[in-house]
């Protein structure tokens, strides 16, 4: 029977989401929950699949990133070491953006994983670093990485679970699935994240799971764009910023702050965003009736589902 159970395909796994009417302090913690109770892990026979290992991720996002002598090293915003990062894995670098594109890589399929992207040459606490053949550079724009895992390792960046609706009790991962093929987690609502399931006698697999309180928004992405800072004629628009981010639909929305204070010349500009398929755009306009020259702002966004 072991034989004949291994190599069988996970089947679909879907989001439990757990109501503040059943369960009121939800409310305030803002809690979700990823897991089986109604759906556990199962063979291709409908059997339940005790000692699965499931792991719970999203990208871990960069603060800098540069390539030196055709070796790309992203210096991470937190320790990718702890955040279950490993030499020899596959990776997806996105979000880069203007003439830092060079970086992105990989392509994110729900259920199968990620096809191109890198392998990693090694980690660090601060750093991951892979092979790209590209002129010595430094980035201005970031970026996210998402590693795969495989059989044995797990997705990362790990994301923070807990035991609990309220996030008190942090939860180790991977978890590993009960006798009945069952799996659970809290952790924070209004998130895409990436699940992997792996171990011994299934093929691995992995798929985006939302977690969501109701009526919760859902962050498809989210990054940063750099606006231009030359001069504007009266009645002229600059020409368009665009921002690659992954899995942004035309029917998303976008939300933004400037990253700095406007100088007098932007405060009299109009900045209108929009999304297209996979991007984020932005026009900025001078409605005035004498040039303008904008100080090239930093915008910080998020695209809302």
């Amino acid at each position: 029977m072991k034989e004949r159970m291994r190599g069988f395909l996970l089947q679909s796994f879907f989001l439990l989401v757990t109501f503040a009417a059943l369960v009121p302090h939800l409310l305030f913690a803002q809690s979700g929950t990823l897991g089986s109770t109604s759906s556990p892990v199962v063979n291709a026979f409908g059997r339940p699949m005790a000692g699965v290992d499931v792991s719970i991720c999203q990208p871990l996002a960069t603060t800098a990133a540069q390539v030196i002598s055709n070796t790309a090293v992203l210096t991470m915003a937190s320790n990718p070491v702890t955040a279950g990062f490993a030499a020899g894995m596959q990776v997806e670098v996105s979000g880069f953006s203007g003439a830092d594109t060079y970086f992105n890589g990989g392509t994110f399929t729900n259920g199968t994983g990620i096809t191109g992207g890198y392998t990693i040459l090694s980690v660090t606490s601060t750093t991951i670093t892979f092979a790209l053949t590209h002129a010595n550079a430094t980035a201005s724009s970031n970026g996210t990485v998402l590693q795969q895992g495989n059989g044995t390792t797990g997705c990362a960046g790990l994301s923070a679970v807990y035991t609990d609706p309220g996030m008190t009790q942090p939860l180790a991962q991977p978890i590993v699935t009960d006798a009945y093929g069952n799996w659970n987690a809290f952790a924070q609502s209004g998130q895409l994240y990436y699940v992997h399931f792996y171990g011994s006698g299934v093929t691995t697999s992995i798929r985006w799971m939302v977690n969501v309180t109701t009526n919760a928004a859902v962050v498809v992405a989210s990054g940063t764009s750099t606006l231009g800072n030359s001069a504007i004629g009266a009645g002229a628009c600059a020409t368009v910023v665009t921002t690659t981010a992954a899995g942004v639909a035309t029917t998303d929305r976008i939300e933004w702050a400037y990253a700095s204070a406007p100088a007098t010349a932007d405060g009299l500009l109009t900045l209108s965003p929009y999304v297209t398929s996979g991007n984020v755009n932005w026009k900025l306009c001078n409605p005035t009736a004498s040039s303008q020259t904008p100080s090239g702002l930093v915008v910080n966004w998020e695209v809302l589902r």
